[in-house]
């Protein structure tokens, strides 16, 4: 078995073909975890607005879990999250309706969990946790087979799966996986398919919180404005100390490449600067951290975050976005799917 990229998702789909007895070879441009993978930390939620988001997302906890026990690495800082704005009503109804931990709380009781006051009513996701993205990737990776190398296109017969790379090298396999992040629309071109998708191009900015604040019992937080469009923000707790905050709206252009990095960042970042003058006092309003990312997101996604796999009889292309949460359950049903 091939797999090819080796972010999060990709090296938890090798991971879980190794325990089920196969022998895989994971293909990565860069180093493990280097794009849509990068970063210490991530949001993890049971809330979303799709009862079935809240089910892989269930699937996942399990999964993380699991993969906790056997790393020996705490994955999950049970922090908790926090939803304010007109999605928390909603989300906590898919929550009820799952049996899942959650419940419905005043602003004004929050004390000491978030940076900075908030009124009327909020979804307390009592599941909600800092992912340490990161660790999981040095520990998936550590237990599998990375190789360096440019896919550079993936050719299917009817027996097998020939992987070609930039160095001339290829490997023959029963089967590939294809979760390469952004590359994979257009590795999928080169094979003869169509996958369509947006660009978009994101960044999240980290700030200290003032001297003598305490931040050990900060919560993860999402708020989403009323009106029309993505509007609102995330933030969460970071390994440093910190706290990562990252406006919920992002850039679609036809090519991330139309708009650098740079750029991106210095049109975003007063907007964040400003943000977190006005809605968490108890951080000094100058970041200290970005963490760019650009996705590819499939325009047959069902939401805005997830994942959806397209298959041949011997290829599985992944196109993820906002998906390292559920690496667990996506690595248990394409591995599943495959052995």
């Amino acid at each position: 078995m091939v797999t090819v990229g080796a972010g999060v998702i990709g090296l938890g789909i090798a991971y879980e073909l190794t325990r089920r007895g196969l022998r895989v070879v994971v293909l990565e441009a860069d180093s493990p975890g280097a794009r849509q993978s990068g970063g210490d930390s991530r949001v993890f939620r049971l809330a979303h607005d799709r009862g079935r988001h809240v089910a892989e997302a269930r699937s996942a906890l399990t999964g993380w879990r699991a993969w906790e026990s056997e790393f020996g690495r705490p994955l999950l800082r049970q922090c908790g999250l926090l939803v304010s704005g007109p999605a928390a009503a909603a989300r906590y109804a898919r929550l009820l309706e799952a049996n899942a931990p959650a419940e419905m709380v005043d602003g004004k009781t929050l004390g000491s969990r978030l940076p900075g006051p908030v009124e009327g009513t909020l979804l307390s996701d009592q599941s909600g946790a800092a992912l340490a993205l990161r660790v999981a990737v040095d520990a998936l990776a550590a237990r599998l087979t990375v190789r360096r190398a440019t896919v550079t296109r993936v050719a299917e017969s009817s027996s097998a799966v020939t992987v070609h790379t930039s160095c001339g090298q290829s490997w023959t396999a029963g089967a590939a996986v294809v979760a390469a992040g952004s590359a994979t629309q257009e590795l999928a071109s080169r094979s003869g398919l169509s996958i369509p998708g947006t660009w978009h191009r994101h960044t999240r900015f980290t700030y200290r919180p003032r001297p003598g604040v305490d931040v050990s019992d900060w919560s993860a937080w999402i708020h989403r404005d009323s009106g029309a469009g993505p509007q609102g923000f995330y933030a969460l707790p970071v390994p440093d100390g910190g706290y990562a905050v990252g406006l919920s709206d992002s850039l679609a252009a036809p090519r991330v490449d139309e708009v650098s990095a740079a750029d991106w960042r210095a049109r975003v970042r007063p907007l964040t600067d400003q943000l977190v003058r006005q809605r968490m006092p108890q951080l000094i309003p100058t970041a200290t951290a970005a963490e760019d990312c650009r996705s590819l997101m499939s325009d047959d996604l069902d939401g805005d975050d997830g994942t959806v796999v397209y298959g041949s009889q011997r290829v599985r292309w992944l196109m993820s976005a906002k998906a390292a949460k559920m690496a667990p359950h996506v690595a248990k049903l394409v591995s599943d799917e495959l052995r």
